[in-house]
């Protein structure tokens, strides 16, 4: 039995501000259930070593980087079935409207941060039991590189 998929407005992604849930996306979230209800998070980087249940972890913290449309962290609260804290960050403020709005739409709680990665989150070091990162991907030129065009590219 699958776990349901967040529910999330296209209006708002703020008229393609915010980067849209797309197949990485949900792909992410695929592997996540999968880790969630087999467990096969790693503990450690050795091949072969034995892998534990993320709910047996029992995380406390969740720290989503570069949330977007905030499906993901929606996600994981939802699929842990405990509370916890969890805090979304994007450089993009649209793209914290946008999540906290999916979280609201869920019933999920959702602390977010405007943010370059994880600038600013020193109090946070050693104390995040779950990260998730869905880096972006889509190649930028130079000039390009403001608002919504920034929150997608890597370079």
């Amino acid at each position: 039995m699958s776990l349901p998929t967040p529910q999330y407005k296209l209006s708002a992604l703020r008229n393609g501000e915010v980067y849209e849930p797309a197949e990485d996306t949900f792909l992410l979230i695929d592997a996540i259930e999968k880790d969630i209800k087999v467990g096969v998070f790693p503990t450690n980087l050795e091949i072969g070593r034995i892998f534990q249940d993320i709910r047996s972890r029992q995380p406390q913290i969740v720290l989503e980087i570069g949330c977007g449309s905030g499906v993901v962290s929606t996600f994981v609260n939802q699929a842990l079935h405990r509370k916890v804290v969890s805090i979304a960050t994007d450089v993009n403020a649209k793209a914290l409207e946008c999540s906290l709005e999916t979280a609201r739409m869920n019933g999920v709680n959702l602390e977010v941060i405007r943010s370059d990665l994880d600038q600013g989150l020193q109090r946070l070091q050693g104390k995040v039991d779950l990260l998730l990162f869905n880096p972006p991907y889509v190649p930028t030129s130079e000039e390009a590189k403001s608002n919504i065009v920034s929150s997608f590219s890597h370079s």
